[in-house]
């Protein structure tokens, strides 16, 4: 195993560690070392649209996404513009995108996606926005309320309506379309072995071009350390800040650290009152 690096985060999300993986050079890997394993708590159905799901930026594309410093960058989204009070959102996406199947990506799969996640987020909430299709490479989002699926939204992936506008949103946890996903990612499916795993190949039609890693591979089960110093995998989730001192050191591991969900609490004064309107 000699020359390979093997990734270590604290905690957060493995499609983080993912992002960061594709944008490093991987010209120092031997070639038979193309694959990539990653140990996941998950099973077959964690590529279902809870937004936190590990796999979800292996094989699908969000409108935007986050780069080294933090800045939002497009990915299906190349522009957009909002009216003065950010209530309306006119958003244009690329062109040249095909889904895993080889069909075009157009703003209908966007506005089926946003519908349908306003369907499971926001139950009896239909009117926190609307979506119209401008045309097949632009939209538009009205919003009546807060709500998800700005432009400025880097968490949400965008699903094909041609393949799953016929099944209950209800249902969607178990569909058998999250065993043999079609997305716009920078990986396609190859196979799921129930319980087991799932693997995934590099797209060659990928927009941004394919990926340096050939292959990835998703091994279900409980994250241990072993597996990592025995080589079974190559990304270990969530390890312990106890183990992650004895792994800083080691140039076999390279340690990355954040954390999976932002948390904001505001107080808010009335400034009306007397009491409050010195500050």
């Amino acid at each position: 195993m000699s020359g390979r690096v093997r990734v270590v985060a604290s905690r957060g999300l493995v499609a983080g560690l993912l992002f960061t993986m594709l944008s490093c050079s991987m010209d120092s890997r031997p070639p038979d070392e193309a694959t990539v394993t990653i140990m996941v708590p998950l099973d077959e159905y964690g590529l279902s649209w809870a937004w936190s799901a590990t796999a979800q930026f292996l094989v699908f594309s969000p409108l935007v996404a986050r780069n080294e410093a933090g800045l939002l960058e497009p990915r299906l989204a190349t522009s957009w513009e909002h009216s003065p009070d950010y209530r309306q959102w006119t958003v244009h996406l690329r062109a040249d995108v095909l889904w895993h199947d080889g069909t075009p990506f157009t703003a209908h799969d966007v506005q089926f996606t946003l519908n349908l996640l306003k369907q499971s987020y926001l139950g009896d909430r239909t009117d926190a926005y609307s979506v119209e299709v401008l045309d097949d490479s632009t939209y538009s989002i009205t919003y009546e309320r807060p709500a998800i699926g700005s432009p400025l939204d880097d968490f949400t992936v965008i699903y094909p309506k041609r393949l799953l506008s016929g099944l209950d949103p209800s249902t969607n946890a178990e569909w058998d379309f999250w065993k043999a996903p079609v997305g716009t990612g920078p990986f396609r499916h190859v196979r799921t072995v129930a319980g087991t795993g799932m693997e995934f190949e590099a797209n060659p039609e990928y927009f941004r071009g394919k990926p340096r890693i050939d292959r990835v591979v998703l091994k279900f089960g409980v994250p241990q350390l072993q597996m990592l110093l025995s080589g079974e995998v190559d990304v270990l989730p969530n390890v312990s800040e106890l183990n992650l001192l004895a792994l800083e050191n080691d140039r076999r591991f390279a340690v990355f650290r954040w954390y999976n969900y932002i948390r904001m609490k505001v107080i808010t004064w009335n400034h009306r009152s007397r009491f409050f309107a010195d500050a």
